[in-house]
């Protein structure tokens, strides 16, 4: 049976309309461009059911299940006791039981129309307490979303045949679980590498002062355009462009794309590494002083055998804000999904402003990916055998890592695999796309273009002497090592003093991060003991 608004409910919703009034001022615009009071009926439970273009799209049937169950009314994503997403303002009944006022959530709904019914039901106080994104562009939303990471950790949403619109909310879904995915993708991996990092950070500062220094004097060195060298595949295809455009524009490259360019006849300006691993052992330019620019956490290794200089900048990793010599000389680039990332934020604090990209392909040309493309594949080809061979492990790489077609860049589609496609949708999520321009095809970037070739032809000489006076000019400042020594003595002692377990487990996070795995008593006292050996030797090399 049909019903009519009621004063309870038609107090909510003008108390709601003064909140949206003050807060967001367009969404109260277009609420007041609909006119029509919703219907509600009774059930035969007899609770209050909300009923649109004839459709029922509210219900109070167990929303306190909906956070917990698969089935109807909600669908939950990931065990949490953190914020909440709610797809659909139908879900009124369901976040007035469910929702803290105070506490974050998102609310996501295309139909203006039903979000406006809503208002009638939500409580004005846990209105008040959620971000509202109230869009018909599932772009924008998706959007924000992004913006919004770590919000949205359980998702309740209408169950299917209840749903408006469908395909919108399986995007908004998507995005919410592409979030989740990278989040727990990045704590997976410190987790799995904090040990390595602290300890490469540890031995790299025992490197000789005149090959080891400090990047604090490449903020803002430089000006103009640089052109940055991932390692796609489709960096082949402009190889012979790079050759020339490289005359007049200064070229930062990642360290596994250096020996191709070498031999197309490319010399970059710096050679650029974030990795920790032991394949960076067999990257050296051998009979070449190219300077590299790396973080205290990559591999010894590759840095005790380099023969240029290396500039150092500090990955936010938590030994390293231990370390005042570190944080004094340094520039500071947190660790982002992948390498590429981090290489264009470090050229933006060298202060270049046309930044154009090569090899940031983020899928496959042929049997050669993102990570083993442009020509340097040959080194993995030197472990097969007649009974392990090239295919069979490229094949093997593709069954684990899920493979799916994407759009490219050219209206086309290429190959592109769950992983590289995780850290392509990071760099849509986390990069200002200001003043960057691609120069080759590869998955689609959202809202990177391409650019023509006389657009980059357009450089003089001019550019490249600018960049060669300010880099000759660039002063060096090496990593001291009697300070590293202070600084070492000092979180030695520090781990020492330490007796009871709540103390230690403190200074665990302090050393290790918060996301360093699990706190039982007999880890902590492993790690630490791992720490202070460490300490120990750096403190006798130095002194």
């Amino acid at each position: 049976m049909a019903r009519p608004v009621s004063d309870e409910q038609r107090a909510r919703f003008e108390e709601n309309l003064v909140f949206l009034r003050r807060h967001s001022p367009a969404l109260y615009s277009k609420i007041l461009l609909q006119s029509k009071d919703p219907v509600f009926e009774t059930t035969s439970g007899g609770t209050l059911t909300m009923k649109f273009h004839g459709r029922y799209v509210e219900s109070r049937y167990s929303p306190a299940q909906g956070q917990t169950s698969q089935g109807d009314p909600g669908r939950h994503i990931t065990e949490s006791r953190g914020h909440i997403t709610y797809l659909g303002s139908g879900l009124g009944h369901h976040i007035n039981q469910q929702h803290t006022a105070g506490s974050g959530g998102l609310l996501v709904e295309k139909d203006i129309g039903i979000f406006r019914a809503a208002l009638y039901i939500i409580e004005a106080e846990i209105l008040r307490s959620l971000i509202l994104l109230i869009d018909e562009d599932v772009s924008a939303v998706e959007r924000a979303i992004s913006q919004h990471a770590g919000v949205g950790t359980v998702l309740v949403e209408h169950s299917r045949s209840m749903q408006f619109h469908r395909e919108y909310y399986g995007r908004v879904r998507m995005a919410i679980e592409n979030v989740l995915r990278t989040s727990i993708a990045s704590n997976v991996t410190t987790q799995a590498a904090m040990r390595v990092w602290l300890k490469n950070v540890l031995r790299n500062l025992l490197l000789p002062d005149h090959v080891c220094f400090g990047s604090a004097p490449l903020f803002n060195a430089f000006k103009g355009p640089v052109i940055l060298v991932s390692s796609g595949p489709f960096l082949e295809e402009v190889s012979d462009n790079l050759r020339r455009w490289s005359r007049n524009i200064p070229l930062l490259a990642l360290l596994p794309s250096v020996s191709y360019l070498q031999s197309r006849g490319v010399m970059p300006d710096f050679a650029i590494t974030t990795d920790a691993g032991f394949w960076n052992r067999y990257r050296f330019t051998r009979g070449t002083r190219l300077p590299l620019i790396t973080t205290y956490s990559a591999d010894p290794v590759l840095l005790r055998n380099w023969n240029g200089g290396s500039f150092f900048f500090s990955h936010d990793l938590p030994i390293e804000g231990l370390f005042a010599s570190i944080g004094e000389s340094s520039l500071t680039i947190p660790m982002q999904g992948t390498a590429s990332i981090v290489m264009l934020f470090l050229a933006r604090l060298m202060g270049f402003t046309e930044i154009y990209l090569a090899g940031y392909d983020f899928s496959f040309l042929g049997l050669k990916d993102h990570h083993r493309g442009a020509g340097f594949e040959r080194l993995c080809q030197r472990s097969v055998t007649r009974f392990d061979t090239w295919e069979t492990k490229m094949l093997g790489r593709l069954h684990v890592d899920r493979v799916s077609a994407v759009d490219d860049c050219l209206g086309g589609i290429v190959l592109s695999t769950y992983k590289l496609i995780l850290y392509r949708n990071w760099f849509e999520r986390e990069v200002d796309l200001a003043g960057l321009r691609r120069l080759n095809n590869g998955a689609k970037i959202r809202g990177l273009a391409l650019v023509s070739e006389a657009d980059v032809d357009a450089y003089g000489e001019e550019v490249r002497g600018e960049f060669q006076r300010r880099l000759k000019n660039l002063p060096r400042i090496p990593i001291c090592g009697d300070r590293a020594a202070d600084d070492a003595r000092r979180i030695l002692e520090h781990i020492e003093e330490k007796q009871d377990l709540p103390s230690k487990m403190s200074t665990h996070a302090r050393l290790f991060g918060l996301h360093a795995g699990p706190q039982d008593e007999g880890s902590v006292e492993s790690d630490l003991a791992f720490v202070k050996k460490q300490l120990s030797r750096v403190m006798e090399r130095l002194i």
